[in-house]
Formats: structure tokens, C-alpha cells, sequence
């Protein structure tokens, strides 16, 4: 069966494009990470969700064209996802068939998309080698963060309690620092072993190969599982660590053994809202209000993010914790 469990279920309370850009036809749902325009020469990735069980047993594997500017690329594939960079400016459709063992296509979906240039204003700052440190960053990292990443952040998060954006900023410098440590492939790679153990069975192991993160903010599965709320209650109890690094690894048991008795639904769940980059942003905004309103008292970002002893409190306790005072 070519259905991974992480694309036989869209996460629950949610529609395709809830996590990219998305087209649905019947039992299908094809999923962007990106929403165009597309800037060129960056990796594009799509994942076609099944949800429709009756076709699982028929699938074997997926035929997907790109087509750009009228020129096909064909690729064959063994799972729901597949990669495609654009080379060059113009329109991109995508068409995937899932197909059974005879080549026969059980379902399909089609998108297309807009693909335009790379940020110019970045561009010319990356060229100029004189301004390139202070203002561009690091190249590579600062390409994803503006051309593909920042339409998530600064136009996608409900407004809520944002003042002024001050919680976007803090989300993309959270992106970016994330992004300079594992860049985009060891994200992916990551992902991929984490979908291969759902997919042999190994649930159990999710919360602790994830520990380091997953995702664009590689956020831990585990605080957002007590971030998250279900009828007023959070997935897991809310439990704080010991601040001494020494203490928390006995102290992680139980919060592991929480985790661990969830549904295997919720976390296929848990792991598609932090594998794709909108949903993953949104998770991010989540954890952080969690952690402002449990341990800093819901005070105002105005106020914890211009107090740089608080602002690095707050960090601590979202990369770290959530940790005991």
C-alpha cells in the first residue's frame, strides 16, 4: 500500500488549504507547502493526502508531471510527495495520478501556479558583498525567509492580540534563527524519518525523535500537545521541567508517557500541522500565547518582548521548557 498513514488524513477540524495551497477532487487533496507566485530556482514541495480509505488498497504508487511553460517533467514516485524546483518565471501546473498496480490512475488533481522572480530588493542586497553580512544575513537562509515563508507569517496569523506585529517579528526571528541551524533539506530529511516511523508503526517514538523540533520554528511535539486544546482541555497536561539541563531527562518520563497516550490519529495529526511551513507558523503563535499566558501572566508583547530579561525568559521557556522558576 503506497498511502502513508501521514497522507491518509488531513488533521482533524481542518481543510486542505488550511495547510497551503490546496485543490481537492473527491478522495484527494493536493497540497502546496507554498502559495503562489512562486519565486524561481526555489524547491517546491507537494503532498497528495488520500483520505478517501476506500481507494488505499488500489494504490501502489503516483505519477506526477510538472509542467512549465508548456514543457513536461514526468516523475514517478512511491509516496504522496514529490519536490519540484522551478528553473525559470512563468506558469507551473502540477498533475498527479495515484495509480494501482497496473498503471491505472484511481485518482488525480491538478493545480496550477504562478512562478515569479526571487525577492529583487534581497537580490541586490545579497550582491552588494559590502552590505551583504549586516543586511542580507545568510544568503540561503534570508532567501527562504522572504521569498518563501514571510507571506505565512505576516499575512496569514489572525490578527488577535499582535500589537502593532510585534509577535510576527518575533515569529520570523524565530524562523530564521531555526532556518540557519537546520536548514531546509536536514528539515526534510528529518521529516522523512519521522513519517517512516509512523508509517512502520513506531508512535511511541515521535515525542522523543522530535525533541530537537520539526518544522520551519522546529517546534516540539510535545509542548505543542499541552498548547493545544480539545473541548477546554490541553492534549497533555501543561508540566513544567526543572531549569537544571542535569534534572530533565527523568523529569521528560511522564511528559513522554502522556504524550504517548494519545491516538495515533492525533499524532499523524500533530505531525502534518508541524510539517507544513503555514500550519507550523500557526503552531508557533499557539505555543508562544501558551507560554505568555501560563507563565508570564498574559502580560502584553509590547511589554515582554521590550524588556530584554523577559524576552529571553519567554525564549528559554519556548525552546527549552516550559521549565519550573
Amino acid at each position: 500500500m503506497a498511502v502513508r498513514k501521514t497522507e491518509s488524513r488531513l488533521p482533524a477540524g481542518m481543510q486542505a488549504n488550511d495547510l497551503g495551497q490546496a485543490v481537492t477532487n473527491g478522495g484527494v487533496a493536493l497540497v502546496s507547502y507554498l502559495t503562489a507566485p512562486l519565486a524561481s530556482t526555489r524547491q517546491q514541495t507537494y503532498v497528495l493526502f488520500v483520505t478517501d480509505t476506500a481507494l488505499h488498497p488500489q494504490i501502489t504508487g503516483y505519477s506526477w508531471t510538472f509542467t512549465l511553460n508548456g514543457t513536461p517533467t514526468p516523475i514517478q514516485s512511491t509516496t504522496g510527495l514529490q519536490t519540484f524546483t522551478p528553473t525559470v518565471e512563468g506558469t507551473l501546473q502540477i498533475d498527479v495520478q495515484a495509480q494501482d498496480n497496473g498503471g491505472t490512475a484511481v485518482a488525480s488533481a491538478s493545480l496550477t501556479q504562478q512562478v515569479g522572480p526571487l525577492n529583487p530588493e534581497l537580490e541586490s542586497l545579497i550582491a552588494n558583498t559590502d552590505a551583504n553580512a549586516p543586511i542580507a544575513g545568510h544568503p540561503d537562509t534570508t532567501r527562504e525567509l522572504i521569498n518563501d515563508l514571510r507571506l505565512w507569517i505576516d499575512g496569514q496569523l489572525p490578527p488577535g492580540d499582535t500589537e502593532d506585529g510585534r509577535l510576527n517579528r518575533l515569529i520570523l526571528a524565530i524562523s530564521y534563527a531555526e532556518s540557519l541551524h537546520v536548514p531546509p533539506l536536514r528539515r526534510e530529511v528529518h521529516l522523512d524519518r519521522i513519517s517512516d516511523l509512523l508509517e512502520a508503526g513506531r508512535f511511541d517514538e515521535l515525542v522523543s525523535e522530535a525533541e530537537e523540533g520539526l518544522g520551519v520554528c522546529q517546534l516540539r511535539p510535545r509542548l505543542l500537545a499541552m498548547s493545544l486544546e480539545n473541548n477546554g482541555q490541553s492534549l497533555i497536561p501543561w508540566t513544567l521541567l526543572p531549569a537544571d539541563t542535569a534534572e530533565r531527562v527523568a523529569a521528560l518520563n511522564p511528559i513522554y508517557t502522556a504524550f504517548n497516550g494519545l491516538s495515533q490519529e492525533d499524532k499523524i495529526d500533530i505531525f502534518n500541522r508541524l510539517r507544513f511551513p503555514k500550519t507550523n507558523v500557526l503552531m508557533c503563535q499557539t505555543m508562544l500565547q501558551k507560554v505568555r499566558q501560563q507563565l508570564f501572566g498574559g502580560q502584553a508583547w509590547s511589554v515582554l518582548l521590550a524588556d530584554q530579561t523577559l524576552a529571553g525568559q519567554l525564549l528559554r521557556h519556548f525552546n527549552e521548557g516550559p521549565l519550573q522558576p
